[in-house]
């Protein structure tokens, strides 16, 4: 897919709070062109990976009935995305919690549509989900909500209709538990990418 296709279908400007707008965009626009210098430097014999995908801090840094409101735009766009390209592929953040947000302001027929929308883009691997119910500091939980994070994260994700297998992604971490590795594959989840940007 083109790069400038995905940058203006996902353009932010329509979905953030007031406050926000300029500097968010800003930033979303430094990124984009970031993207587009890689493609154009990319060397033609060596395999390169572009994970398209969210970050869903509901309370960081504004209300969560706030980025909620953001919810509905952004993923308007995505599965305007999804469903104009069918090579096209999203990571919705991790975070089952994401898509429970999202569904909880609509209603009626038009949440109905969503759901069977989602569904089918989940279960055919091209919306990607889980494996953990929220993004949750590492550092400050205890052993216990860290396996009920990944066990009610994994739950969501099979009644979601996901039927593939899952990849830890904790890309928005400050240090991990010497026990990261053996929590993962206690659930069976054998890999792991810990951080993101074009600066590693």
């Amino acid at each position: 897919m083109d790069a400038n296709k995905i940058i203006n279908t996902l353009h932010l400007k329509d979905s953030l709070p007031l406050g926000n707008k300029e500097k968010k965009i800003g930033e979303f626009i430094k990124s984009s062109q970031e993207v587009k210098k890689l493609l154009e430097d990319f060397n033609r014999d060596e395999t390169f990976h572009i994970l398209l995908h969210s970050h869903y801090d509901p309370a960081w840094f504004a209300k969560r009935s706030i980025t909620k409101e953001m919810l509905a735009s952004f993923y308007k766009k995505v599965m305007a995305l999804l469903d104009s390209d069918p090579d096209y592929a999203f990571t919705a953040d991790s975070q089952t919690q994401v898509i429970e947000d999202f569904l909880s302001d609509l209603t009626g027929e038009e949440k109905s549509i969503v759901e069977e929308k989602l569904s089918k883009y989940i279960s055919d691997g091209r919306l990607i989900v889980g494996p953990y119910y929220a993004g949750i500091d590492l550092n400050l939980s205890s052993g216990v909500v860290l396996r009920r994070n990944i066990l009610y994260g994994m739950s969501d994700t099979r009644a979601l209709g996901w039927k593939g297998t899952h990849t830890g992604w904790m890309i928005d971490q400050f240090g991990f538990p010497a026990q990261t590795w053996q929590l993962h594959k206690k659930f069976g989840i054998d890999g792991i990418i810990l951080w993101r940007g074009l600066g590693l």
